[in-house]
């Protein structure tokens, strides 16, 4: 007698497959081919009830069905249970038979290597619900990459499992499993709106990894506040996207996650670190323009040579800091910061002209440069540099106003020296050289013609033929262009002639110009 459906089934369809086989064809009448005919029907359905095949698990825990499983019949028997569709909706729809899968090692290893049953069960709001809550369970499905693919495929799975901590630390442990969330877009569209589910992603070595590492992981989360500020609290997660190109192009060209980052002064200090990062910054004019409008992401920046290196060599990004208060007002405050975005202008004569421009063109910038000692070394050896500034009453007016900047124009390999002693040149008026040139000093020594200290009669220079006098003084040296010189001759362009009229002993310097 049976003792179960599945044996009842099991002793008919044998009964059946005796019946058919032991069929005489070759004698058979019509009566006997009709009843043969119903008898496969009869075995084709019977076989197919697998439905009915659930019952025999209503009644067991997890550490039944676990020892039940154990058995190679019976582990073949439950493998046909998921081979069939209408068996696993069963499944799936029974609470008590999907906490025993749930909790058996055995059974979901079987579940999880079956991607359609895997799929069907997804889909079960109440079956992934229960497997999202077990330990066992979810280990099992992060292991198996093709029961990961039908997860990260169903919109009702991951809802469900971004939402539990169980599931999502096992997820998070799992290379596959992470792969096949990272992999799709609306897998990771649950994670990353999901704050329990970011928080173990970051928390994870391996889950960083595989997110970091994927641009269409990366594409999502960058487009998430809820992720982004998850992430750039995370020093871990910070490392991970910093050393990742795939990350960093992805958050260089998101309007959501480039606020964020230069929002975040530990972030923008990894950034700046990496000069690979900061190239990828660089290159962007969207993501420079936010960092040059961030005082936490230019205080990092300003402080790292890598990453004003990186700056100070781009086109894009110096054209950026440079017209920016903010950004020029904080490197400003660098002597070795404006002294790289100077060495990036005058060491890119091509673009040397557009640099300056927009130096000239930003009070913050030209008040930075001209205050600098090291950048105006720089530019002072850069002829082309000079030329540009020469011919700006804007950028003379800075210069001629910082004692720093004139201090650096005097000591440019540029510049040209010339000393006469006293009365050398009296009392004709002297060419000193024609061509454009810029005044940079007139520097006379102790020793007066009798016309006393002040008097400024007698003795002056011409540019282009305008005539400025200067007075005679007994200290040595004076410097004439000097800020409290008075009257005061100060630095200038000439445009065809220099000239002087000059009693005392002195020193004049210019350099000349190609333009």
């Amino acid at each position: 007698m049976s003792k179960d459906l599945q044996d009842y089934r099991g002793q008919l369809l044998a009964r059946i497959k005796g019946q058919l086989l032991a069929a005489d064809f070759g004698n058979a009448g019509a009566s006997d081919l009709v009843m043969q005919s119903a008898l496969l029907k009869a075995y084709s359905y019977v076989g197919n009830l697998d439905a009915l095949d659930i019952d025999y698990l209503l009644d067991m825990t997890a550490a039944d069905l676990d020892n039940h499983l154990q058995d190679a019949a019976n582990s073949a028997r439950f493998g046909q249970l998921l081979m069939s569709t209408r068996a696993v909706k069963a499944l799936a729809a029974s609470a008590p038979i999907m906490a025993a899968i749930a909790g058996s090692a055995a059974a979901m290893a079987l579940l999880a290597a079956n991607g359609p049953a895997t799929a069907s069960i997804a889909d079960n709001a109440q079956a992934i619900g229960q497997l999202a809550l077990s330990a066992t369970a979810m280990k099992a499905l992060a292991g198996s990459a093709i029961a990961m693919s039908a997860v990260a495929a169903s919109s009702t799975a991951m809802a469900i499992v971004s939402a539990s901590t169980i599931a999502m630390t096992a997820l998070a442990a799992s290379t596959p499993a992470m792969n096949a969330l990272a992999a799709s877009a609306a897998a990771m569209f649950a994670i990353a709106s999901s704050t329990t589910a970011m928080a173990i992603v970051v928390a994870s070595a391996t889950a960083l990894a595989a997110v970091a590492g994927s641009s269409n992981a990366m594409t999502v989360v960058a487009a998430s506040p809820l992720a982004m500020n998850i992430i750039v609290a995370s020093q871990s997660a910070t490392a991970a996207v910093v050393a990742s190109v795939v990350a960093m192009n992805a958050l260089t060209t998101s309007v959501v996650a480039m606020p964020i980052l230069a929002g975040s002064s530990a972030v923008m200090t990894a950034v700046a670190a990496s000069a690979v990062a900061m190239a990828m910054i660089a290159s962007s004019a969207a993501a420079i323009g936010v960092v040059v409008a961030s005082t936490p992401a230019m205080s990092a920046i300003v402080a790292s040579n890598t990453a004003m290196n990186v700056l100070a060599a781009s086109q894009v990004a110096r054209s950026a800091l440079l017209g920016s208060t903010t950004a020029m007002s904080i490197i400003g405050g660098s002597s070795m910061a404006v002294g790289k975005l100077a060495s990036g202008i005058a060491g890119q004569d091509a673009q040397t002209i557009a640099d300056l421009a927009a130096v000239i063109a930003s009070p913050a910038a030209l008040a930075a440069v001209a205050a600098s000692s090291t950048a105006m070394t720089v530019l002072a050896a850069s002829a082309a540099a000079m030329t540009v500034l020469a011919a700006s009453a804007t950028a003379m007016n800075a210069l001629n106003a910082s004692d720093v900047a004139m201090n650096a124009l005097y000591a440019s390999p540029l510049t040209t020296k010339i000393s006469y002693t006293s009365t050398q040149l009296w009392s004709a008026v002297n060419t000193l050289r024609s061509g454009i040139t810029l005044f940079v000093r007139l520097t006379t020594k102790a020793g007066v013609a009798g016309w006393g200290e002040g008097n400024s009669v007698n003795e002056w220079m011409l540019f282009d033929g305008a005539q400025i006098n200067f007075a005679e003084r007994n200290a040595n040296p004076y410097n004439h262009s000097g800020l409290s010189s008075a009257p005061r001759l100060p630095m200038r362009r000439c445009a065809s002639t220099l000239q002087i009229r000059v009693y005392q002993a002195c020193e004049i310097a210019y350099i000349a110009l190609p333009a």
